[in-house]
């Protein structure tokens, strides 16, 4: 059994230097844009924020920020600030220039909207201070923001959701589809996997029950030779190879197997994948700095293809969860992430067929709500691109900024657990 927390997939990483803890409540201003302004303990509680949502995101929430999470000794800590600072930048960058377009655009808060602000201030400062305002303070201070703090961010955030809502609807029903269609065309990937199962197989017995044991000798040597043959063909695709159990099986000559390499693919996959589950293909959003640390290696793969080439990967099964299994008689603990290796994936590019995302049998690819909410992101990113260019006012950023890093960044537990965990609400 092979472990990992998170595996190097051909990544290399530019490593940052983690500044020393940088905590204050003061006022100076880490970013304005003419009258609009986020101070030092705005940046705060924002980037604490960030880093506790972003830690429960990824359930690294107990792990330590010197815990080695790669074979190369990548610290959480260094993962974080080189992934995800560039994130955490443009939410901030986002939030500031809602406040010039909520204004530009004439909106404004409506008394509930403000009263919902207030009343979510005074329900925090009574849980944690026990009524006592004083006792919440004491207890906010080593977060490095106040109150007013709170106060200011809330307001900036209902200003951006007002925002959000004028542009795009509350339910995302003024989400165009070309907003749709142009972030699924620029975020996902379209692929197709042939796993060769080369290790195991299931059997069942008289009982109906199913076990899985290791493949004979003889069986092995034909999953490998198979392997050998679908090498040849889709990855280096040689005419002058033998194919003798694809041209005995399939029935069709080699020449017949090279007139169409993506009807043969189809062929194949019917025919030899250990796994058929999408006949349609795989719809997964393509690595980015963000995410390709995690990914699998077929996704990786399939980023690097140009449409309709192949390419091989060794097949892995992970274990969403924890627990004990069988393996040739023996019992193995096992723990979450960890995987074995079971054979080779040949992986094939697909297009992008339009519309993918509305359609049932790709349901499971795409989360409707969370399609949308990136869809929207994306769409208000590229106005804000435009808006910039045209804005009456001008970006300035302090160099109190590189003070801050997500590492060093004391994770808000406090406003989190109130807001995000449910067993501090029943109080």
């Amino acid at each position: 059994m092979k472990k990992r927390i998170i595996s190097t997939v051909c990544l290399v990483l530019c490593v940052l230097m983690i500044p020393i803890t940088f905590i204050s409540c003061g006022k100076e201003k880490v970013y304005t844009l003419g009258p609009y302004e986020i101070t030092e303990d705005e940046y705060t509680y924002l980037i604490g924020m960030y880093k506790r949502r972003l830690l429960a995101n990824l359930g690294y929430e107990d792990m330590s920020m010197s815990t080695e999470i790669t074979d190369d000794g990548l610290t959480l800590g260094q993962y974080l600030d080189s992934i995800y600072r560039k994130e955490f930048d443009m939410s901030v960058y986002t939030l500031l220039y809602a406040q010039s377009l909520f204004d530009d655009y004439g909106l404004t808060l409506t008394d509930e909207q403000k009263n919902s602000i207030e009343n979510m201030i005074e329900k925090t400062v009574n849980y944690y201070g026990g009524y006592s305002e004083q006792a919440f303070k004491r207890i906010v201070k080593k977060y490095g923001y106040t109150i007013d703090t709170m106060r200011s961010v809330y307001t900036m955030q209902a200003k951006e959701s007002a925002v959000l809502s004028h542009l795009y609807g509350d339910d995302y029903s003024k989400l165009t589809a070309e907003a749709k269609e142009d972030y699924y065309k620029n975020a996902y990937l379209h692929f197709q996997v042939i796993v060769i199962n080369n290790v195991y197989k299931s059997v069942t017995d008289s009982e109906g029950k199913t076990s899985y044991i290791n493949l004979s000798e003889s069986e092995k040597a034909t999953k490998d030779q198979l392997i050998s043959e679908l090498t040849s063909l889709l990855v280096k695709e040689d005419k002058e190879a033998n194919y003798p159990i694809i041209t005995n099986e399939l029935g069709m000559t080699v020449d017949e197997l090279f007139a169409d390499l993506g009807k043969t693919y189809n062929l194949l996959f019917e025919k030899y994948s250990d796994d058929t589950l999408y006949p349609q293909g795989y719809y997964m959003i393509a690595p980015t700095s963000a995410n390709q640390i995690i990914t699998s290696n077929a996704l990786s793969a399939a980023f690097l293809l140009k449409e309709g080439d192949c390419a091989v990967v060794t097949a892995k099964r992970y274990f969403e969860k924890g627990g004990t299994i069988e393996i040739s008689g023996k019992t193995e603990t096992i723990n979450a992430g960890d995987y074995f290796e079971y054979g080779e994936a040949f992986v094939r590019k697909l297009p992008l067929d339009d519309g993918a995302y509305s359609k049932e049998e790709n349901k499971d690819f795409f989360n409707e709500d969370e399609f949308n909410a990136m869809a929207m992101k994306n769409a208000f990113y590229t106005l804000l691109q435009n808006y910039e260019k045209e804005c009456f006012y001008e970006l300035r950023e302090s160099s109190l900024k590189d003070s801050y890093s997500i590492t060093s960044a004391i994770a808000n537990d406090l406003d989190y657990n109130f807001l995000y965990a449910s067993k501090t609400t029943d109080k």
